[in-house]
């Protein structure tokens, strides 16, 4: 029996993965068993324009740019292209890899394999491959890249990949399933793999203008942070809790970063408290999700949960 990445459940309170895993499970062929199908939520990607007034950030009309019935999750765009990736369930329920157009609105399918693929991103220093957490026959939670027809594991020996970021060309931040959560760093130049600490959660991003790798830490269950990790000297500092029970943000060039509420969005600046910025009505934005900002600050992709068929 296979694992598969924590999805992205709402409202996830505990970092404890056998019970996750308890719904989860999915079938040796490598197909999801129908109970773990109907575990993880149905949602889609809304894309926004983003407008800046004098430093007050403005929201465009979200646009369900999926808006089908199933798993449509972890948008990431694309340094140097109007486009960005996500991960879909496809008509035969495994999770693969789309690229979704901004200038065409056009979705098209990226090269996949016969197991369930999760977070596509670009490798930093390569834009013409893909690297995913890929879950494979034997339940195995491996990190692959995809450089045209191309497929390799990048880490035989470790398999219990949940989710991840670059840090650099040689170097990996990535959250650990076991009994516990753990977050490491990973050297592929040395072969170090290095342990952090306890409790992350599912979100990595990279802070604009730096070097700096910012992620979620549940330091106990009522307290949750956003924190830095320096590459360069190994440094780990606090930089403000999250929204309670929330672990889904973004960063916008300027510094400012968003943070989504159950059916709204709120925003934090250095020095400041968290203040809301929207709120939705729309029944389809309802269980709000991931968060992503593309390079330039023009768009915000958000995930949610498919509003409950009437």
């Amino acid at each position: 029996m296979a694992m598969l990445p924590l999805p992205d459940l709402p409202q996830l309170k505990r970092a404890r993965w056998p019970l996750v895993a308890l719904t989860l499970a999915v079938a040796c062929a490598g197909k999801i068993a129908e109970e773990a199908t109907a575990a993880i939520p149905s949602t889609d990607i809304h894309l926004i324009a983003l407008s800046y007034d004098g430093g007050e950030l403005r929201f465009g009309p979200p646009k369900n740019i999926t808006h089908r019935p199933g798993y449509d999750n972890q948008p990431w765009f694309i340094p140097g292209q109007n486009a960005f990736y996500f991960s879909g369930m496809g008509a035969d329920t495994l999770t693969n890899l789309y690229r979704y157009d901004l200038s065409s609105g056009a979705t098209v399918p990226q090269p996949s394999s016969p197991d369930a693929e999760y977070s596509p991103q670009n490798p930093m220093g390569n834009a013409n491959a893909i690297t995913v957490v890929r879950v494979e026959v034997d339940g195995a939670q491996r990190l692959w890249q995809y450089e045209g027809a191309a497929k390799s594991p990048l880490m035989q020996e470790i398999t219990t990949i949940g989710y991840y970021i670059w840090v650099t060309e040689s170097r990996l931040l990535m959250f650990l399933i076991g009994d516990t959560l753990t977050l490491h760093t990973y050297d592929f130049a040395t072969g170090v793999d290095e342990y952090l600490l306890d409790n992350p959660g599912r979100t990595f991003k990279r802070v604009p203008g730096s070097a700096l790798i910012s992620f979620i830490h549940k330091v106990s269950e009522q307290e949750w942070w956003i924190k830095t990790f320096d590459p360069a000297t190994g440094a780990i500092e606090p930089l403000v809790r999250t929204l309670p029970e929330r672990e889904d943000f973004a960063w916008l060039p300027d510094g400012r970063i968003i943070m989504s509420g159950e059916h709204s969005l709120h925003g934090w600046s250095p020095g400041g408290a968290w203040q809301e910025l929207i709120t939705f009505t729309d029944p389809a934005l309802q269980g709000i999700t991931r968060l992503a900002v593309s390079p330039g600050g023009e768009w915000l992709a958000l995930v949610s949960v498919e509003a409950a068929a009437e």
